[in-house]
């Protein structure tokens, strides 16, 4: 009898994660390069016998609970923008690194002491700051190859025989980005391969499995800010964070290429969500009924054990 119940209890706590899950997914369906989040439920076998071999992945319960959570990397569609710092990547798995931009202090000043911290997004809506930096809409700044933020000022101006560099920013219509995140001048004329690259955007790789290659040194989170809306269960938190990134080398079989002028748009299905968003949703209920059926049961039970003493 009260096994009932704690299966039911733990069924409608799966089903408050998933709807959070779900809830998760409609609300950025709109959101450039959201990733779906997607679940993986077990029952009490399939968790007993995980941890049969000493492992423990999960608390011991009665029911069903989500044990894993994770990301769906299947490429959403892309839509046009013509905007010259809008990069869409084409590929699945790869990502834009970016550096946070520093806390201020409480006089609102900028904290040059804090650690530094990085994030990673397939968001590729760029724009360029009052120091000609390359950020997003969050203002944390795009890395390059070398880890360093991505400066694109006008050409360099000749000031007899020295050569300074501009203050002013770097036209859209002068920026051209390549399928490898390589940057150049548009103006500047030339065989591609003898042309300067200005710079090249860093991509990461998100990793299922961590190698001996892995950058340890790095944090890599997925912030609110990027369409990422953490449960607040730790546990399924944890499991959405992705592993350490390695560094996506481009080549001519590189995993994946940049599209300029495009964005991608969330690989959500809000149709099949709001469905599945529905079906937990009864449940959730149905599971509220039957702890008040067992708790009917239960109540009846004791007090028809008082009278037969």
């Amino acid at each position: 009898m009260l096994r009932g119940i704690y299966t039911a209890a733990s069924n409608m706590e799966t089903s408050m994660q998933k709807m959070n899950l779900f809830a998760q997914n409609v609300a950025n369906s709109q959101t450039t390069g959201y990733k779906k989040k997607t679940y993986a439920v077990h029952s009490f076998e399939d968790v007993l016998v995980d941890m049969s071999d000493g492992r423990t992945k999960a608390p011991l319960a009665q029911g069903s609970y989500i044990d894993d959570a994770g990301v769906k990397q299947s490429q959403g569609t892309l839509k046009t923008t013509g905007g010259a710092l809008d990069l869409a990547i084409m590929g699945e798995k790869a990502y834009f690194q970016f550096e946070v931009k520093p806390p201020r202090d409480a006089q609102g000043n900028v904290d040059l002491n804090a650690p530094k911290r990085y994030t990673i997004s397939r968001n590729g809506h760029f724009l360029l700051n009052d120091k000609n930096e390359l950020v997003n809409i969050n203002g944390d700044y795009v890395l390059d190859i070398n880890d360093k933020r991505i400066v694109l000022t006008d050409q360099p101006l000749n000031q007899g025989a020295q050569r300074t560099q501009s203050q002013a920013s770097m036209n859209d219509s002068a920026i051209e980005i390549d399928r490898f995140g390589r940057i150049y001048d548009r103006r500047e004329k030339g065989a591609a391969n003898a042309r300067p690259v200005r710079a090249q955007i860093k991509m990461v790789e998100w990793t299922d499995e961590p190698t001996q290659a892995d950058d340890r040194s790095q944090v890599f989170e997925l912030l609110k800010k990027y369409g990422v809306d953490m449960p607040t269960d730790n546990r399924l938190m944890q499991a959405l964070q992705p592993n350490p990134a390695v560094n996506a080398n481009p080549t001519n079989e590189s995993p994946f290429l940049i599209k300029q002028g495009y964005l991608e748009s969330s690989n959500v299905d809000i149709v099949n969500e709001m469905v599945m968003l529905m079906m937990t949703s009864k449940d959730y209920d149905m599971s509220q009924k039957v702890i008040a059926a067992e708790d009917k049961i239960l109540d009846k039970s004791i007090n028809e054990m008082g009278r037969m003493q």
